[in-house]
């Protein structure tokens, strides 16, 4: 006996159903083979959506996605929307190329460069065959910098196995993350020994036993920036924040009022946010 490989390669997608006759020496007939397929391909469709607008991708060009300009600790994201229009299931699986080299999408480390994340970097989409079939998954980027860092360059590419080959999409991410240019008169002030002010004197001189510090805060960005903090007022501390938005070039100013109350050393901490992202 002697084995005989046949290799089917479609180049149609449709059905296939035909003999292959085998001339055999010394036998009076012929030995027919009868061969039997089915050729088909992926129909994949990718589709961006990002602020309400909806933009399809497609296989072989590259394709551009851009956060614009974001604020440090912000999170941007865009949402690709992978569609089986075919009659079989497919896998895919995500790869990412940054300065550092090319990472499995499902492996990129969200709090160091390039503060990329994806959700479902891999898996499989269903052929729309039956009525509960999962024809269509969605993959959430976020783009969430923890520092001030320029995107342009990083590449994304979505890879669909298709037998010999492999389809990709692929796409340049853009974008660039700053902090707000927002100037502090302090960031650390001492009030130094001071008077008390006990418990029960609220009714004496209002200035007896108060340390008062006016924090200068100036926007020097070249747009408007709001302003909030979560302080609370302590029984020995007050902060006075008026202005939820400082105007672009304009500055505000915060009292810090300390009113020691027992005879012992303080130490508290006021945060302000910068545009609810930026914490100082």
């Amino acid at each position: 006996s002697m084995d005989i490989d046949l290799i089917f390669e479609p180049k149609v997608e449709q059905t296939y159903n035909f003999n292959v006759n085998c001339l055999v020496k010394r036998k009076e007939k012929n030995v027919t083979l009868n061969v039997k397929g089915w050729g088909y391909k992926v129909h994949a469709d990718l589709v961006l959506e990002q602020h309400g607008d909806r933009r399809p991708f497609y296989p072989g060009v590259k394709e551009r996605i851009d956060f614009g300009e974001v604020q440090v600790n912000e999170i941007a994201s865009v949402v690709l929307r992978l569609k089986n229009g075919g009659q079989f299931n497919f896998d895919y699986t995500t790869k990412v190329k940054t300065a550092r080299g090319i990472l499995d999408g499902a492996l990129l480390p969200t709090s160091s460069a390039p503060y990329l994340s994806i959700s479902h970097p891999r898996g499989t989409v269903e052929a729309a065959t039956g009525s509960e079939a999962k024809d269509e998954v969605e993959i959430k980027i976020d783009f969430t910098p923890r520092e001030s860092f320029v995107l342009d360059g990083t590449m994304l590419r979505l890879l669909i196995p298709t037998g010999p080959g492999e389809a990709s999409f692929t796409a340049v991410f853009e974008g660039r993350a700053r902090k707000p240019a927002v100037d502090f008169s302090f960031r650390k002030h001492d009030f130094g020994a001071c008077f008390l002010k006990p418990y029960g004197a609220e009714d004496a001189d209002e200035q007896l036993g108060e340390e008062k510090v006016v924090l200068t805060i100036h926007n020097r960005d070249s747009m408007d920036v709001l302003l909030s903090s979560d302080f609370e007022k302590l029984p020995h501390l007050d902060m006075k924040l008026d202005t939820p938005m400082i105007p672009m070039g304009s500055s505000v100013e915060v009292p810090i009022i300390f009113t020691p109350r027992e005879l012992k050393a303080y130490h508290d901490i006021i945060e302000f946010k910068i545009n609810d992202y930026d914490v100082v």
